[in-house]
């Protein structure tokens, strides 16, 4: 009986070992946005439940070897229920995302993949340790196998977790769909190569039971293995590349913009100074005339004009004032016009370059879709809220009836171009989201973003 309760225990110390970390990465790449609930109910929902899992697991393990079943009815038994409780976590995975999440197939296989890893690892270490259980050695875990597993999760699990959660790994959910499947077929192609190597390592390891065989066959799977992942690290390698590409590409769009803009107010200041010569030639010839009635009524007219310039003042942030007047001025030059409602304050943690790409490419493709749209339906509502650090965009803007976004309008792939990725690549380095659709004769464009600070501190 004690043999049989010390069995029970290392095989379901053996289950939540195999699984646990598998669980924890699965969700590592993914934000709340793009889950149905929150990521913090959803690992304990899984952990619990899992717990469960493995203990009946374990009892049911148990009585199988206090009623003297075999090694083979054992191993059976253990990869029949590791199977299923597999199965049960997998489709929850997939249930837990919401619809059109790319990448959850792709991380899935990943995460199997260093399941697979471990699994190897361990299974070649078997080979070189003796069994110092105090009742000898137990399948499909014993004592030794529980110390291997911990320690090759120790060393694995911290890195690979860090680079799921922090490194540009997390850039491939948001590839386009083709780039997606090719990576996950190439995926597949690896997992299925892995698993048939180690079934002709188990093969020819039954067949050659000499120590020499033995290591040979260990360092062609670590080999085998090391090429793997090699082959990952290569392409997370140029992913990142991909990804500076962009952000370069995206910078030098800035700097043209701001550049414009710059180029605008210089020329605004010029006329400033033309009208401002002019003023005081003005009013100095009504002084040295003595028309004392007539300057007053100058110099009111200029007052005026003088306020209603600063009541188009759009908000307390000198940058979005910029980058805004410069694309209003163009929409009203196109007989586009535009509503406003900002509340930002004076200063707020983005870089001054992704506010520029953001806001100048949202708003250069609303003025692009007025233009097609009759005179009297050609208007813009531009709309920003700070909440304390973050910020909330809205752009609606009228589209002409020819528009078409495809079946699902709520889908940003189907607009992509005309600036969009350039807008997903801001939305990205900030954490945040972006959503864009039609209603009607309306184009919808809904951005927030939040700073990089708070977010990694939560």
């Amino acid at each position: 009986m004690r043999v049989q309760i010390y069995y029970t225990v290392v095989q379901f110390f053996g289950y939540l070992l195999q699984i646990l970390s598998m669980i924890f990465l699965l969700y590592a790449p993914f934000g709340e946005s793009v889950l149905r609930f929150s990521k913090r109910r959803l690992l304990i929902f899984l952990n619990i439940g899992y717990l469960l899992l493995a203990c009946l697991s374990a009892c049911y393990l148990g009585r199988l070897f206090g009623g003297g079943a075999s090694e083979m009815t054992l191993t059976s038994s253990a990869n029949l229920l590791f199977s299923l409780c597999l199965a049960l976590g997998s489709v929850v995975y997939f249930l837990s995302f919401r619809k059109g999440t790319k990448g959850k197939l792709l991380f899935y296989l990943l995460v199997v993949q260093y399941g697979v890893f471990i699994y190897v690892i361990n299974k070649i270490a078997a080979k070189f340790y003796l069994e110092i259980a105090p009742f000898g050695y137990f399948t499909p875990y014993s004592g030794m196998t529980l110390i291997c597993y911990a320690l090759a999760t120790l060393l694995t699990f911290p890195p690979l977790f860090w680079l799921l959660r922090r490194s540009a790994v997390r850039e491939i959910t948001y590839l386009d769909h083709r780039e997606i499947k090719l990576a996950t077929g190439c995926s597949i192609a690896i997992l299925v190569l892995l698993i048939i190597a180690l079934m002709i390592e188990t093969k020819l390891n039954m067949q050659m039971q000499r120590l020499g065989y033995e290591i040979y066959l260990s360092v062609w799977m670590f080999c085998f293995m090391a090429g793997d992942i090699l082959a990952y690290l290569i392409y997370l390698g140029c992913l990142v590349l991909e990804k500076e590409k962009k952000d370069m590409e995206s910078k030098l769009k800035a700097y043209e913009q701001q550049y414009k803009s710059m180029c605008d107010s210089m020329e605004q200041e010029k006329r400033r100074r033309h009208d401002l010569r002019h003023h005081f030639r003005t009013m100095g010839t009504l002084v040295h005339g003595g028309k004392t009635e007539e300057l007053q009524e100058y110099i009111g007219s200029y007052l005026a004009e003088l306020e209603k310039a600063e009541s188009r003042k759009l908000s307390e942030n000198s940058v979005l004032n910029g980058v805004l007047s410069y694309y209003i001025i163009q929409a009203e030059q196109n007989g586009i016009r535009v509503k406003s409602d900002i509340q930002v304050q004076d200063s707020y943690p983005f870089n001054i370059m992704d506010m520029t790409v953001l806001l100048g490419n949202a708003m250069e493709n609303a003025i692009r879709a007025c233009k097609e749209c009759p005179p009297e339906r050609r208007c813009i509502h531009v709309a920003i809220r700070q909440l304390k650090k973050s910020i909330l965009i809205k752009l609606e803007n009228d589209v002409s009836e020819a528009e078409d976004f495809g079946r699902n309008q709520r889908l940003v792939k189907n607009i992509r171009g005309y600036g969009m990725e350039s807008i997903e690549l801001v939305t990205r380095k900030y954490q945040g989201s972006v959503e864009a659709w039609k209603e009607e004769e309306r184009f919808i464009l809904r951005v927030v973003i939040n700073d990089r600070e708070k977010e990694d501190d939560r």
